[in-house]
């Protein structure tokens, strides 16, 4: 699946792109606790979109311009921004480079 294809508020089985940046961990507090935040911009040939991750070392394996494979995963909206997560059930790992990703925004 493609970052153009994923639909808020559904679940996905495999997508594949190109860490592009990451910001965290924020600290932030819910129902009392202290959880970790942390949100990762990733990108394919089709766009771009938020990885959120939940852990103060969640994103500690993942370096700028690894390709990373997300699968189990689901879409939503937050503050008008569309995101996605791994969830419970599903997984990330690095996979070998892709060329056909691209490694910057466009211009």
């Amino acid at each position: 699946m493609k970052i153009n294809e994923l639909q808020p508020e559904s679940t996905f089985d495999e997508i594949k792109a190109r860490l592009l940046s990451k910001q965290g961990p924020q600290i932030i507090k819910i129902k009392g606790r202290r959880s970790y935040l942390w949100q990762l911009l990733l990108i394919d040939e089709t766009g771009t979109i938020a990885l959120t991750l939940w852990g103060v070392n969640a994103a500690d394996e993942f370096r700028i311009g690894q390709v990373l494979k997300v699968t189990d995963g689901w879409c939503k909206v937050f503050g008008d921004i569309k995101q996605i997560s791994k969830g419970k059930a599903g997984n990330i790992e690095v996979v070998a480079d892709d060329p056909v990703l691209p490694r910057s925004l466009p211009v």
